[in-house]
């Protein structure tokens, strides 16, 4: 054979056996090719955790903190699409017996994401859109969205807090939950312990949520810091103390 011949031969054989390279949206869209939709709801929640941990682990390394907290809120946005993905499923039912979409264990996971790097827009993932919310300072909150107003509230007073959960027990009618809150008051630290009781529906979303904790140590700690009480009056919260006492 020619030598030419078997350059010519080679360079097909090679041109059969490549493929072209797919772009990362073609080789994301490959994942979900041939599943059913089930596969496809649990691979896309499987997707959006995963997105979650990327958005936090750049959240640590970001020295703006005003980009770390976009961040923060945007891990938290994925946490919030995962768990729709969850109640999209619906009940599993085995024979007669129907069974939350979410177990109490699993809510408590839910809860302590959540906390992990609040946000508003993050309670879709705990909340019913007709909650009612009981908690010393401030009057009940009725309403997912009166629920994420009061809680723009709260971050406009102490942008850092979050929480870490401590113990919880119980079932879907009385599940509580004891965890500290951690943030930064007046530039210096602050933790309150508190417990939340909390009753889910069927779908294991909290319909009700009433949060106990003493509110004296942080009032003192608020009063006994004044560079804390610029943020402390933007943020609202007295004008919904305020609200509580006319109540």
């Amino acid at each position: 054979m020619d030598p030419s011949e078997k350059v010519v031969a080679l360079v097909t054989q090679t041109q059969a056996v490549l493929e072209a390279q797919r772009s990362p949206f073609e080789a994301l869209n490959a994942l979900f090719a041939g599943k059913s939709p089930a596969e496809q709801q649990s691979l896309l929640e499987s997707l959006e955790r995963a997105g979650a941990g990327v958005y936090r682990r750049l959240a640590e390394v970001a020295p703006d903190p005003e980009v770390r907290r976009a961040l923060l809120e945007s891990a938290a946005r994925e946490e919030a699409n995962a768990e729709t993905l969850v109640r999209l499923r619906g009940p599993v039912v085995t024979g007669a017996v129907p069974h939350a979409a979410r177990t109490p264990a699993e809510f408590v996971d839910a809860f302590a994401r959540f906390w992990a790097a609040p946000s508003p827009a993050g309670l879709d993932a705990l909340l019913r859109p007709d909650v009612v919310l009981t908690q010393p300072l401030s009057p009940p909150v009725h309403g997912r969205p009166a629920a994420e107003a009061w809680f723009r509230t709260l971050l406009g007073w102490i942008p850092d807090v979050h929480a870490e959960i401590d113990a919880w027990g119980g079932t879907a009618d009385a599940l509580f939950i004891a965890f500290r809150l951690i943030g930064t008051l007046g530039g210096r630290p602050i933790v309150w312990p508190a417990v939340d009781h909390l009753v889910l529906d069927d779908a294991g979303m909290a319909r009700s949520r009433a949060s106990y904790f003493d509110p004296l140590p942080l009032l003192a700690a608020t009063a006994a810091r004044p560079r804390g009480w610029p943020a402390l009056v933007r943020s609202g919260v007295l004008a919904t103390i305020a609200g509580r006492g006319t109540r």
